[in-house]
């Protein structure tokens, strides 16, 4: 994956509105170099693990992992943790629908990309304002 993993969320209306350059990119840009404070922020809120990860695959196969065991043996659990980490609940019923005829590691592995890439855009998010005011 590219080290810009979502596009840059340019407004040109609002950037002609109010006079600033459309080159100028409206809001933050994910970058892997947030991986270990993802994981670190990931621990911290589901109560997860995840020190001495950094790496995305590794990160991945974790979340993954966990996300399948919960699946198969606690889906009330899976939930209260999807909420924790605050993960859209229609995006995550989404995917437990779009992924019902596949077994619970593929929806499980669709879990674990949506849950980080919503921790990496937190963080850029977050980042993003810091560096405004």
């Amino acid at each position: 994956m590219a080290d810009e993993m979502q596009p840059e969320a340019e407004n040109t209306a609002a950037n002609s509105a109010t006079g600033s350059d459309p080159n100028t990119p409206a809001g933050p840009t994910l970058s892997e170099a947030d991986l270990p404070a993802a994981a670190q922020e990931l621990a911290r809120r589901g109560e997860l693990p995840l020190e001495g990860i950094n790496r995305r695959e590794e990160l991945l196969t974790y979340l993954a992992g966990h996300f399948e065991r919960l699946l198969v043996t606690d889906r009330h659990g899976l939930f209260q943790l999807c909420y924790r980490l605050d993960l859209d609940e229609q995006r995550v019923r989404d995917i437990l629908r779009a992924h019902q005829l596949k077994t619970p590691a593929h929806r499980a592995a669709a879990l674990a990309e949506l849950t980080l890439q919503r921790e990496l855009t937190r963080l850029a998010w977050r980042r993003w304002y810091s560096e405004r005011g």
